[in-house]
């Protein structure tokens, strides 16, 4: 009997040990937000299989927060195929979810989002925390000739590749470019300076010292608040490129388009927190910079060329939007005081141990070489 019931108790702990060891195993997987990482077992040694086995585990979900609305064509248009594109082409394994302005975060919260881990990815503009990235501020700087997105962006990219300013490092920027040449889009006709003298304009960046320059009010505020602004007389004008007429509809509280000197040029960027993306595995990394060159060397430049018109003949076609082309003379007034602007903000940052003439001479270099290459 003893015998018998120490068999008994061996057997029960036997199975109490299997049970445990079963439970751990389950418990132990990675949870799934992590960034599921591919493993590889070596096959022990004598056994029958000694190649190598890949096990791969929960997939990666990365967060992006982003400065426009949910139905503005950057989200439906260019982010959400973005995603689709990288989950088909990582078999599932990295998949996206995006936070549209305001669901997460403000548009001049996403950078320090990132930062910080609220969000894993953000796409605004570095015009949106005034102050906080003057090198690359200095691509929006007005009165340069950048004749359309996709010149704007191959600059943007080329000054971040060749200064790597000390301000984008505490996150990885995995794309930057800009929107196009803005104009401006106002109540009343602008057609002279002494027009614009004292318009509150609703701009950002280093076009909001421009339109002071030109003897107008700046008024930061994020574009998804600017329809409002117009309609209350809060601004009396938006300073961007015009496919904002047709994306925020302004067509119904603005009356005339001035075609200004290359006023604007928002800069914006994508980036991802750096722990998040160093915890990723190294193929799955390759795909997603696959997709995102496609991003900025073709995809938003392209969107932005191509709205722009869009927005502009919206404008003209649903509400007879007057557009006001500047003359000679007056275009000739416009960029000499920008011109002074320019060199006086690039001559601030050098006196900041920053290469403020540098970077605006070979910005002017870069355009006036892409204004050739992509008419």
């Amino acid at each position: 009997m003893r015998w018998r019931g120490a068999s008994l108790m061996m057997v029960m702990a036997v199975g109490l040990m299997v049970l445990v060891a079963g439970c751990s195993s389950a418990t132990d997987s990675p949870p799934a937000n992590n960034a599921g990482e591919a493993t590889q077992k070596e096959g022990e040694e004598g056994g029958e299989n000694t190649g190598q086995q890949q096990e791969m585990t929960q997939p990666i979900t990365l967060s992006i927060a982003h400065a426009f609305p949910g139905s503005h064509p950057i989200e439906t248009e260019i982010i959400q195929p973005w995603a689709k594109a990288i989950e088909e082409k990582t078999d599932g394994l990295i998949k996206i979810e995006s936070y549209p302005v305001g669901s997460l975060l403000g548009a001049d919260q996403i950078y320090d989002g990132v930062v910080n881990k609220v969000v894993d990815m953000g796409l605004s503009f570095f015009s949106y925390t005034p102050g906080r990235f003057p090198v690359m501020n200095s691509i929006e700087l007005p009165g340069i000739p950048i004749n359309n997105a996709m010149v704007g962006t191959r600059i943007a990219m080329d000054i971040l590749t060749e200064f790597n300013p000390d301000e984008v490092q505490d996150t990885k920027i995995m794309v930057t470019g800009t929107t196009g040449s803005a104009y401006l889009i106002t109540k009343d006709p602008v057609h002279t300076l002494e027009d614009f003298k004292g318009m509150q304009i609703r701009t950002t960046g280093g076009s909001a010292g421009g339109v002071e320059a030109l003897g107008g009010a700046p008024v930061s505020m994020p574009m998804s608040d600017a329809y409002d602004a117009m309609s209350k007389g809060v601004v009396d004008g938006v300073l961007g490129a015009t496919e904002i007429i047709r994306a925020y509809k302004l067509n119904e509280v603005a009356s005339y388009v001035t075609v200004t000197p290359f006023m604007y040029n928002g800069n914006y960027f994508i980036n991802i927190n750096k722990e998040t993306w160093e915890s990723i595995p190294e193929a799955l990394r390759a795909v997603i910079e696959e997709e995102n060159k496609k991003l900025h060397e073709d995809i938003i430049p392209n969107y932005f060329d191509t709205a722009n018109e869009a927005g502009l003949q919206y404008g003209i076609d649903e509400s007879g939007i007057e557009v006001i082309h500047l003359s000679d003379e007056e275009r000739k007034r416009w960029l000499e005081v920008l011109s002074t602007f320019n060199q006086k903000y690039a001559e601030e940052l050098d006196a900041q141990g920053l290469p403020g003439t540098e970077v605006l001479e070979k910005i002017k270099s870069l355009a006036e070489q892409y204004n050739q290459q992509y008419q």
